[in-house]
């Protein structure tokens, strides 16, 4: 029974995914014909909660990126002599992010975890749950799908068993 719900919860999850990738890449490219830089800017750089908006003048084009910054990474921006601008954003690496779990296995447990890697929106961390047994767990940011859910995340444990769990970020 498990293993079935299981199964239904990750294909909603996968759903739920491929629906906002579709609306996201919507979003971007309505962002891009709409947005204007004005005539005496050279670059202009909006951050929102989890994106960059990055447009650059080239000659008589706008160039105009949109990229998902993670709460784990850092952004530099750069411009040399030439007037070339650069973006770059850690997309993956190592960090260190506490986050309070529920998962849900064979029974329900509680516990405390750190986050350790990232890659974009997904993570791999490390906890130990209520019941003083440890834990691994894979799990993917959903602000995406839930816009006032910037701290949470939802994925997959493995503690002798394998769950389903929810992170919420402190």
């Amino acid at each position: 029974m498990n293993k079935i719900i299981f199964v239904i919860l990750l294909s909603i999850i996968g759903y739920l995914g491929f629906c906002n990738y579709l609306n996201t890449t919507k979003i971007d490219k309505l962002t891009i014909e709409n947005s204007k830089l004005a005539e005496d800017l050279k670059m202009k750089t909006v951050i929102y909660k989890d994106k960059i908006v990055f447009q650059t003048r080239y000659k008589d084009k706008v160039i105009t990126k949109i990229e998902y910054l993670p709460p784990e990474s850092h952004t530099i921006i750069t411009t040399d002599n030439q007037d070339q601008t650069t973006l770059n954003i850690q997309t993956k690496g190592f960090c260190l992010f506490p986050a309070i779990n529920s998962i849900a296995s064979n029974t329900f447990q509680f516990g405390f975890g750190a986050r350790l890697f990232f890659w974009d929106r997904y993570g791999l961390g490390v906890g130990i749950s209520n019941e003083l047994k440890p834990y691994l767990y894979i799990d993917r940011r959903i602000s995406d799908f839930i816009p006032f859910c910037q701290n949470t995340a939802v994925g997959v444990s493995y503690d002798g068993n394998i769950g389903l769990i929810i992170s919420i970020f402190l």
